[in-house]
C-alpha cells in the first residue's frame, strides 16, 4: 500500500516539471524512510557520489536512462554505448545513467549485489543501485518498461524526448542525436542515400536546397526526375542558386532505412517543442509518411529540403506544377527565402483544389499523443495506431 502511495506521489510530481533535476530528484533521490536509499555510482571503479553532486553534474543536460534487468544486459549494447558516451557528452551534453530494472533488492540480495558490481565495472557512466520500487512501478506504467533493455532520453527541461531510444541508437549510432536539433534532423534520415554523393552532402551542409523524389513506379520516378531537372533550370538561371536532386528507390534497402528513419523522426517530434518551426516540421514529416501507406501510387512524392531540415513535401504532380509555374510566383521571392515562396504557392495550389485529399496512415510502435491532419488541420482519430483524419466525418455531420 505504501509503495502504491509513493507511485501516485511520483506520478503527480512529474505531471509538472521544469528541469532534469526535478525528474532525478523525484524518481531517484526522494527520501525513502522504509527501503534502502538509492546509491549513485559514477565510474567503472564503483565510486559512490552524493545526490547533490550527481544533480550538479546532470543539471542543464540531456540524460539517457539505460534501463535493463541485472540478468539481460547485452555486451553488444554496452559496447555500442561505450563507443558513444564520450562523444554524446562533449557534443550533445548528454549523460548516460544505468538503471537496473529490479523491483526487489532484498530477495537474493547478495547475488544482486555481485551482479550489479560485475556489470558496473564495464560501465564508465553513472548507475543507480537500489532503484526505488515505487519508481520501478512508475517506469513500468508510464514509460512501458518491461523485461527487455531499453533507453529513455530526457531533455534538460525534464521532458521525455524518446521512450525507445535504444532501438534508434542501434540503427543510427551517433546520428540519432541529430534528431534533437531542428537544423540537423534529416541527417540520419538521408544518410544512406547521400553517403557516396559528396556533392549533395556538401550542398546540404551549406544550407542548399535539394529535391528528394520517390514513388512505387520507377518509370514514373524517372520521368519526374527529368521534369524537375527541366523546370529547375529556369530557377537556377534566374536566381543563380544550385538545387540538388536525389532519388529514393522504392523496395531497396536504402528506401527501407529512409522510411524507418522518418518514423523515428515523427516519434521524436511528437515529444518535441510546440514552437511553430517544430509544428511545421511535424506536419511535413507526417504528410510524407502518409505517402508510404497510400493505397495508390499517387504518381510519386517529392520532398524539398534546405540544409538538414524539411521545407515542404507533396504529391509529385503538385510539386512539379509549382515548379513549372515559377514565372507566376517568383515575384514573391523579394525579401523572402526561395523555399518560403515555393511553399507558399504550393500550399495555395493544394488548398485551392476542389476537395481535399485527407490522410490516413498507420505506423508501428507506440502512438504519438496527438496529430492533426497535415492537409486540412482537423484533428485525427487514433484507432490502435492507425490515424484517420476527422475532416470527412466532420463534413458529413455538417450536411
Amino acid at each position: 500500500m505504501a509503495e502504491a502511495a509513493k507511485y501516485w506521489w511520483i506520478r503527480k510530481e512529474l505531471v509538472i516539471y521544469d528541469s532534469i533535476t526535478k525528474v532525478i530528484s523525484t524518481l531517484i533521490l526522494y527520501n525513502d524512510t522504509v527501503n534502502q536509499q538509492p546509491v549513485i555510482k559514477c565510474d567503472s571503479n564503483n565510486k559512490e557520489i552524493g545526490g547533490d553532486t550527481f544533480m550538479d553534474e546532470v543539471r542543464g543536460k540531456y540524460v539517457l536512462f539505460y534501463i535493463s534487468s541485472l540478468e539481460n544486459i547485452s555486451n553488444e549494447e554496452l559496447s555500442l554505448l561505450k563507443n558513444l558516451y564520450k562523444r554524446i557528452d562533449e557534443e550533445y551534453k548528454c549523460k548516460i545513467v544505468w538503471i537496473p530494472f529490479e523491483g526487489d533488492w532484498t530477495t537474493e540480495a547478495q547475488k544482486k549485489e555481485l551482479q550489479f558490481k560485475k556489470w558496473k565495472e564495464q560501465m564508465p557512466w553513472y548507475a543507480v543501485q537500489y532503484f526505488p520500487s515505487a519508481s520501478y512501478m512508475y517506469l513500468k506504467k508510464e514509460w512501458s518498461v518491461r523485461g527487455n533493455s531499453t533507453a529513455v532520453l530526457i531533455n534538460p527541461q525534464g521532458k521525455v524526448e524518446n521512450t525507445n531510444a535504444l532501438t534508434s541508437i542501434k540503427e543510427f549510432g551517433i546520428h540519432f542525436f541529430d534528431f534533437l536539433d531542428i537544423n540537423t534532423v534529416l541527417k540520419p534520415v538521408v544518410h544512406r542515400i547521400l553517403k557516396d554523393n559528396d556533392q549533395l552532402l556538401n550542398l546540404m551542409e551549406n544550407q542548399g536546397y535539394t529535391f528528394f523524389i520517390g514513388g512505387k513506379n520507377q518509370k514514373r520516378a524517372s520521368d519526374l526526375l527529368s521534369k524537375i531537372t527541366k523546370a529547375k533550370l529556369a530557377i537556377d538561371n534566374a536566381l543563380k542558386i544550385q538545387i540538388g536532386l536525389a532519388s529514393v528507390i522504392e523496395e531497396s534497402e536504402t528506401a527501407k532505412a529512409f522510411w524507418f528513419a522518418m518514423e523515428s523522426l515523427l516519434f521524436s517530434l511528437a515529444h518535441s517543442s510546440k514552437e511553430y518551426e517544430y509544428k511545421q516540421l511535424t506536419k511535413e514529416v507526417h504528410k510524407l509518411l502518409s505517402y508510404k501507406f497510400h493505397k495508390d501510387d499517387i504518381d510519386g512524392w517529392i520532398m524539398l529540403t534546405k540544409g538538414w531540415t524539411v521545407v515542404t513535401c507533396g504529391q509529385a504532380n503538385t510539386i512539379v506544377t509549382t515548379l513549372e509555374k515559377f514565372s507566376i510566383w517568383k515575384q514573391h521571392i523579394i525579401g523572402e527565402e526561395w523555399g518560403h515562396a515555393f511553399t507558399k504557392y504550393h500550399d495555395s495550389f493544394i488548398t485551392g483544389k476542389k476537395g481535399l485529399s485527407c490522410i490516413t496512415f498507420q505506423i508501428a510502435g507506440n502512438a504519438p499523443m496527438h496529430l492533426d491532419c497535415p492537409v486540412c488541420d482537423d484533428p485525427m482519430e487514433i484507432k490502435l495506431v492507425k490515424y484517420n483524419c476527422c475532416h470527412p466525418r466532420l463534413q458529413n455531420a455538417a450536411n
